[in-house]
């Protein structure tokens, strides 16, 4: 392909991507509560990698405390966790 279609498909796609005019107005109230979801659902994300990520270290960090007191943990459900 010559550097001249090139050229001309990348203008045409650029065109054709190219965002339009938009006749809309986003309100205070609207354009706050837009913010305020994308701050819940960024922070909801983040704690959930935060837990995915952390358990593994705690439950590594209480078998080994279980092993240093020389005690067995207790099943799970039991009534002796705490």
């Amino acid at each position: 392909m010559s550097m001249n279609a090139r050229l001309a498909i990348l203008a045409a796609v650029s065109a054709i991507m190219a965002p339009g005019v938009a006749l809309a107005y986003v309100g205070p109230g609207a354009g706050l509560g837009m913010i305020g979801s994308l701050i819940a659902v960024v922070g909801a994300v983040l704690v959930a990698l935060l837990g995915l990520f952390i358990l593994p270290f705690r439950m590594l960090m209480k078998r080994r405390k279980a092993k240093m007191s020389g005690t067995r943990e207790a099943p799970a459900g039991s009534a002796h966790e705490g």
